[in-house]
């Protein structure tokens, strides 16, 4: 269900994430769930449900605000991904 360009949006946010991670806070906890989504997605690749999909792009937007100021960078790649995932028509 994912082609090649989302799959390689989504492991260049998975390196992000893994640069950004703090310990013990709550956007730690936040990029935590969003690793495990995208982990999950990766891993079903052409057997991705919609679902799963949808929930990552769900999580991903409800934490772009969190992580705007503090990480510039990450919040962009978030939203290649989630505009990635769109694209896709799911």
């Amino acid at each position: 269900m994912i082609d090649d360009k989302t799959r390689d949006s989504l492991e260049k946010l998975q390196l992000e994430i893994n640069n950004t991670k703090h310990q013990g806070t709550e956007s730690s906890d936040k990029l935590e769930i969003i690793q495990e989504k995208i982990d999950k997605v990766l891993e079903l690749g052409e057997n991705t449900k919609k679902d799963h999909i949808h929930e990552l792009i769900d999580y991903m937007v409800d934490s772009t605000e969190l992580f705007e100021v503090s990480h510039p960078e990450l919040t962009g790649i978030m939203n290649s991904v989630i505009q990635s995932l769109n694209a896709l028509g799911i």
